[in-house]
């Protein structure tokens, strides 16, 4: 994941958003707000990955970056644990 561009990432955090918003809307809203940073730093600088912003970035970037990939992360592993629980059940 560390060579993905941003802007490929967008769509993929925004559509796990849109199927949890209504059983784990803080975990859609979380999503959301990855997908909305992700979107706004792959604009600015295309074909970039995560990596390479928290890799050669300022400080500030690179922070928001590393925070926004781990939030990104930890919500889909909340949301595949959940959907999981809910499919044994």
């Amino acid at each position: 994941m560390s060579d993905v561009p941003l802007l490929l990432l967008v769509p993929v955090f925004a559509l796990v958003a849109w199927v949890e918003w209504r059983q784990r809307r803080g975990v859609a809203q979380v999503l959301v707000g990855v997908a909305t940073l992700f979107a706004w730093f792959g604009a600015q600088h295309p074909g970039v990955s995560a990596q390479d912003l928290v890799e050669g970035a300022r400080p500030a970037v690179a922070l928001l970056v590393a925070v926004g990939r781990a939030a990104g992360c930890a919500a889909i592993l909340v949301a595949v644990a959940c959907a999981l629980r809910e499919r044994v059940r």
